[in-house]
């Protein structure tokens, strides 16, 4: 140890140490600087994790998903379920898309339409579906996405319970409706088929329009016992009244097996005939009538249902239903007149994507919101990612309705706009920035809500614009 005197006039003197001894010792033998080295390689590991989970592959996911649809679009029997899948939220829509991606003969290479199946469900589940949880657990049981993983299958089906449980608890009728169907196929706790089905018919009528057709069709199948004709009624006239009028099929097909006839009078008939019994056989023809008569009374309410409000279909049906019986008239419909207006080709019967048109930017988060509430009539709106053609989204936005863009990335839009019927078109002036800003909470994003008036007054200025633009 050695004291050296800093001042001279200073009487006070401090230690310096020798610190060779330290600095021979190899600095990777520091306990601190493993710890600092530690915690900094896991602060990196997280946020990389993050970063990855929240926002990369959530983009990934939707590329994959956006060339699978593509691909689908391109092949023309399955361009009108592409359309009409459209209309679905947009969770239960990938939940959809990721059954059809798998079919091999959909999409080529067989590779990129598993990759998408995946995707799909990925990305429903980031978006909160429980369903399309659901949907990977059996995907990895059955080894849909490569070698079968029961232990992976048995982790998603538990986190799927856990979740459920809150909602299934506060009477939830989606939580109930995904509880459903764990309790129908046993996936993830012990199968109870009859708890399954009396749930689903408390719920049945708040599905979406294809999940309340598939539970219609399964209600008028099978034994007449687990039958509930009058409900799988129910969900037709709810379809018909929503625009979804082809399912009048499913009312009709309820009330044949209401009434269908019973097999054994078929057999009595047949022995009639052979003892020449015709006395008997006569009682056994005016019975039948009354069950042919009694199905067509209940088959014509969905059909006229339907054929009121346009369906070719069911006006054809209706024609020939009613033809040899005067106790089943047909409604008056409205004859077109010859000199009529052509029907706008972007008009269609409710709000939402215009159907058929391809969707862009994609992947984001930020939401734009179109408020029709007060407009001048149903409108076609369509937002431009900096101005320029073609659309990233194209909408259809019935007059009294509204409709939100989801999943938006981040960019400068304008949009445009006309009310059906008419050919001129408008502008908003202002440009519409979409942002995501990463907080230490998660990441901040836009939600833009633009309202269009009938008379110039709304929350934006507008100008007319040349057609061609649009």
């Amino acid at each position: 140890m050695k004291r050296l005197s800093i001042f001279s006039r200073q009487p006070d003197v401090v230690d310096v140490h020798d610190v060779r001894d330290i600095v021979r010792q190899p600095w990777f033998k520091s306990a601190h600087l493993w710890v600092l080295m530690a915690a900094t390689l896991v602060a990196i590991a997280v946020v990389s994790w993050w970063t990855y989970a929240a926002y990369l592959k959530p983009i990934l996911d939707q590329r994959f998903v956006d060339e699978a649809v593509t691909l689908l679009e391109a092949n023309s029997s399955m361009a009108g379920i592409s359309q009409r899948l459209a209309d679905l939220p947009s969770e239960r829509r990938l939940v959809q898309l990721s059954h059809l991606f798998r079919a091999k003969e959909l999409i080529t290479p067989h590779e990129l339409g598993l990759q998408a199946s995946r995707s799909a469900l990925d990305l429903a589940i980031y978006g909160g579906s429980r369903e399309a949880r659901l949907e990977l657990g059996k995907a990895l049981r059955d080894g849909v996405f490569g070698d079968k993983n029961l232990k992976a299958a048995a982790t998603q089906f538990q986190i799927s319970l856990e979740e459920l449980k809150p909602g299934v608890n506060s009477g939830d009728e989606d939580s109930l409706y995904v509880y459903s169907l764990m309790l129908k196929d046993g996936l993830g706790v012990e199968a109870d088929p009859k708890k399954a089905r009396e749930i689903v018919k408390r719920v049945a009528l708040s599905r979406d329009y294809i999940t309340m057709g598939r539970i219609g069709r399964s209600f008028t199948r099978g034994n007449r016992e687990d039958s509930d004709f009058e409900l799988a009624k129910a969900i037709s006239r709810k379809l018909i009244e929503t625009g979804h009028t082809k399912e009048y099929s499913l009312g009709s097909s309820a009330c044949m097996q209401e009434f269908k006839t019973p097999d054994d009078e078929y057999g009595l008939g047949h022995a009639l005939i052979q003892a020449k019994d015709f006395s008997r056989l006569g009682e056994l023809n005016i019975r039948m009538k009354v069950w042919e008569n009694n199905r067509n009374k209940c088959k014509l309410q969905f059909v006229r249902a339907a054929a009121e409000k346009g369906d070719k279909d069911a006006i054809t049906e209706l024609a020939l239903l009613t033809a040899d019986d005067t106790t089943l008239t047909a409604p008056k419909l409205p004859v077109p007149s010859v000199n009529m207006q052509p029907v706008d080709p972007e008009a269609q019967s409710r709000t939402g994507y215009l159907n058929g048109v391809t969707q862009f930017a994609k992947g984001g988060l930020s939401t734009f919101k179109v408020d029709n509430t007060k407009g001048g009539g149903d409108a076609v709106v369509r937002l431009y990612r900096d101005g320029k053609k073609p659309a990233a989204r194209s909408m259809f936005v019935k007059n009294g309705e509204n409709f939100t863009a989801e999943k938006m990335v981040p960019g400068a839009y304008r949009l445009r706009y006309r009310y059906i019927g008419s050919v001129d078109t408008f502008e908003a002036e202002e440009t519409f920035t979409l942002s995501e800003t990463a907080t230490e909470n998660g990441t901040r994003f836009s939600r833009v809500t633009v309202t269009l008036y009938k008379v110039a007054n709304g929350n934006m200025t507008v100008k007319k614009v040349d057609a061609s633009e649009f």
